[in-house]
């Protein structure tokens, strides 16, 4: 499994993303402990109430747990996962909260962890990365998953991006990974300045110049992106290739260039690009709801299942306890014991079954999750396909100030959807 932490602040922030319903189909608060409170909004704002009484200013440790797409580990095997992590950086006894979300018919894990110590002082967390590193190798071995590119060579690191990327691309209809593969892809073809940024004009951005030394890109959809960020390259690297950013336009005058003579009719054209889109995948998100909301009635018809079988169970092993006299004789020969030993292996048996039947459960669901989600992830991809391609269509004649009317007519015959086939079309503008 691949686990990634980062220190934090902004205990409110992050309990409202563990607990988001609407970017997830299925939210469920495993555990809270070592907190006065028993609720998650609560611990939160134990978390930011404790850290108020230090000079502590990233008091949390955030950890997700993500297993390799097609792989469903049971809860089991996360608890393991966290258990591990804690112990190795440093983190135990501290209080935690985990937290299970799924979506798109996958299934990960979040752990927080308060790094405020008994004497209020910061957990240091030194080589926490590398320390996430190994271990998520070792999981991955132990688990018999094959292992990515990144753990045998660094160098070939699958591309990655941040939460911002993820962000800005969400808004814009556009695949952030596919994004940054093309601007790497970009300058790893150009020699110079001049090649790079014919490279990423093609790609559909302005190459402008940022604060001091600074290079950005700037896109059909105004957003700005830092070039060394995005390239995850040193500042040395870029300036070798690149030289002086002078020459090049203010993020102002890109914006003022992307935006030139026709914007308005690009944005009609973009708003129609994406009302066609939100129809194509309607009919598939109707089913993916339908059968979250069944799923959803499902786990929670089972969680009221356990919890009232172990309420019985509970009461039935009360029930074979002794009284008065004989209580005490069965305490003083023994036996007593013996039945309170038996007792406490048939309760952890229990929740074992429980444990096996909701993973069962939520197997189930994944599986079923699945098949709805295949055909909907090829519209998507084509879907972001045809919006990389309008952005790259823009820009070009955006540069030029000239939108001619068999260019437009071009765009809307070979970017019209295709019914009966899941093969993005093929733009040549």
């Amino acid at each position: 499994m691949i686990l990634k932490m980062s220190t934090r602040a902004g205990a409110k922030s992050l309990g409202q993303h563990l607990l988001n319903g609407h970017d997830n189909e299925h939210v469920e608060v495993h555990e809270v402990c070592g907190f006065v409170a028993d609720t998650l909004p609560e611990a939160m704002q134990e978390l930011y109430a404790t850290a108020k009484a230090t000079n502590v200013k990233k008091f949390m440790a955030s950890m997700s747990i993500n297993p390799p797409k097609g792989e469903n580990p049971t809860i089991a095997d996360f608890e393991d996962a966290v258990n591990r992590a804690e112990k190795e950086l440093g983190l135990e006894h501290q209080p935690r909260a985990i937290v299970f979300h799924e979506k798109n018919g996958r299934r990960h894990a979040h752990a927080v962890w308060s790094r405020v110590d008994e004497n209020l002082k910061a957990i240091k967390l030194d080589y926490y990365k590398k320390k996430l590193f190994h271990l998520s190798k070792q999981l991955y071995l132990e688990h018999g998953y094959d292992l990515p590119k990144g753990f045998e060579n660094k160098k070939d690191k699958q591309v990655s991006y941040d939460l911002a990327d993820y962000q800005q691309a969400k808004r814009n209809k556009l695949n952030p990974k596919e994004i940054k593969a093309k601007v790497i892809a970009c300058w790893e073809s150009s020699t110079d300045l001049k090649s790079f940024k014919q490279a990423i004009e093609k790609e559909g951005y302005i190459l402008a110049k940022g604060d001091r030394k600074d290079f950005v890109l700037v896109d059909s959809h105004m957003d700005i992106k830092g070039l060394r960020r995005t390239l995850s390259v040193p500042a040395k690297e870029i300036a070798d290739k690149l030289g002086s950013n002078q020459n090049l336009p203010t993020v102002d005058a890109a914006k003022t260039l992307m935006a030139a003579q026709h914007l308005g009719q690009l944005k009609e054209k973009q708003s129609q690009l994406v009302q066609r889109h939100a129809e194509q995948v309607a009919l598939h998100e109707n089913r993916i709801n339908t059968l979250v909301k069944t799923q959803q009635h499902e786990r929670a018809k089972q969680l009221a299942l356990h919890e009232q079988r172990q309420v019985e169970e509970r009461e039935n092993r009360q029930a074979q306890y002794q009284k008065g006299l004989k209580a005490l004789w069965h305490f003083v020969t023994g036996r007593y014991h013996k039945q309170k030993q038996m007792h406490e292996a048939e309760y952890q048996a229990s929740l074992a079954r429980d444990a096996t039947e909701k993973d069962a459960l939520i197997q189930t669901h994944i599986n079923a999750r699945e098949t709805l989600q295949q055909p909907l992830n090829e519209i998507i991809e084509r879907q972001q396909q045809e919006m990389q391609a309008f952005n790259k269509w823009a820009v070009q004649h955006l540069k030029s100030h000239s939108l001619k009317h068999e260019f437009t007519h071009q765009f809307e015959q070979e970017t019209k959807p295709q019914s009966h086939s899941h093969n993005a079309p093929k733009l040549e503008l």
